[in-house]
C-alpha cells in the first residue's frame, strides 16, 4: 500500500469513527488502542514504571511541598533568593 492509500484508508476510518453510535465497538476500538500504546513502550521503559509503582506501593509517595523542600535543599543555586 502506498503512503497515498494509507493516508486515505487512515482518513476513512476517521471519518468511520466519527460517525460510530455503539458504544461495544467504541469499547473495543479503545482497548486496541491502549494495548497498542502499551506495547509501545520498550521493556526498560515498562520496567521503569513498574519499579516506581512498586516503590509507590512499598513507601508511600510524597507531598508536592516535601518534594519542593527537598529540591530547594539540594538544589539550592537552582532557586532563586
Amino acid at each position: 500500500m502506498s503512503s497515498h492509500q494509507l493516508e486515505h484508508e487512515k482518513l476513512k476510518l476517521i471519518h468511520w469513527i466519527t460517525e460510530l453510535r455503539d458504544n461495544a465497538v467504541i469499547e473495543k476500538l479503545q482497548k486496541i488502542m491502549s494495548a497498542e500504546q502499551s506495547e509501545s513502550l520498550s521493556k526498560n521503559e515498562r520496567a521503569a514504571i513498574d519499579e516506581a509503582l512498586n516503590s509507590i506501593d512499598k513507601n508511600g509517595t510524597l507531598s508536592h511541598n516535601q518534594v519542593m523542600e527537598e529540591t530547594k535543599n539540594r538544589y539550592s543555586n537552582l532557586f532563586k533568593k
